[in-house]
């Protein structure tokens, strides 16, 4: 596993513009990624899906943690969030 925290930034403009480049590489380098926003990136569907059944993990609401410790990021999260919700077919079906 590549443990440089290059491989994602939520930020980037290239992310922005297209970031499934960046899942790809994820997937392919770094599948369980931790970010640097010290939270993890998962970018496999059968590591999410496992992942999602084990109760020894909660999901981190990071875009309202983001907001609470940094009230000037409420754009940049805004950001982060459509980013995430361009395609939500590419997270439901890994093909």
């Amino acid at each position: 596993m590549t443990k440089s925290k290059n491989l994602f930034n939520a930020f980037d403009k290239d992310f922005q513009n297209d970031p499934y480049p960046t899942y790809e590489r994820l997937r392919r380098e770094d599948p369980i990624h931790r970010s640097i926003f010290n939270t993890w990136v998962i970018t496999r569907y059968a590591d999410a899906g496992a992942i999602l059944k084990d109760r020894r993990f909660q999901v981190d609401n990071l875009p309202e943690r983001l907001k609470q410790k940094n009230r000037y990021l409420k754009d940049v999260v805004s950001i982060y969030i459509g980013a995430a919700n361009r395609d939500p077919e590419q997270f439901i079906n890994p093909d």
